[in-house]
């Protein structure tokens, strides 16, 4: 009989063994394809944030690039849609505020000819000056009424 238990003794130890010899295998595997996981995102995410700043650039190379031509507003939209992504890129961001100030500049030189337009009886030329001034600037809501105002009185004229 004590053949019997060493020998029933020894499997369990084997058997004990290849248990854990196979959860320490499992767990590796798991471990392993973890890392693989978190690589692969690391990856995607380092090329998420790559594809991003050359998205960033490119949105500002364009605000600049219209800002330099005169389209204030294009060079707005560009310059507000790059700092969307990145709010701390200091080129987009310096532009923006020149390209801001120059449409205000230009919006009040609008109006201030339309205005001279107007009061002079120059309506088709106020009208252009008036149509110039974009939405949701501080001058629009005014030459709106102005616009209705000269359009009214060139359908009577």
């Amino acid at each position: 009989m004590s053949k019997f238990y060493k020998l029933s003794a020894s499997l369990m130890i084997i058997a004990s063994f290849l248990i854990v010899n196979y959860v320490n295998s499992a767990y590796a595997q798991k471990e392993s394809r973890a890392r693989e996981l978190a690589n692969k995102i690391a990856k995607e995410k380092h090329l998420e944030q790559e594809e991003i700043k050359i998205l960033v650039q490119n949105r500002t190379q364009k605000g600049i690039e219209s800002y330099k031509k005169g389209d204030y507003a294009e060079a707005i939209n560009q310059l507000t849609r790059a700092l969307e992504l990145n709010s701390d890129y200091k080129q987009a961001r310096k532009y923006l505020n020149l390209a801001l100030a120059k449409l205000l500049n230009s919006s009040e030189q609008h109006y201030s000819k339309g205005i001279n337009y107007y009061t002079s009886g120059e309506f088709d030329k106020a009208i252009e000056e008036f149509n110039q001034i974009p939405e949701g600037n501080r001058y629009y809501k005014e030459s709106q009424e102005y616009l209705k105002s000269a359009r009214k009185t060139l359908k009577t004229a």
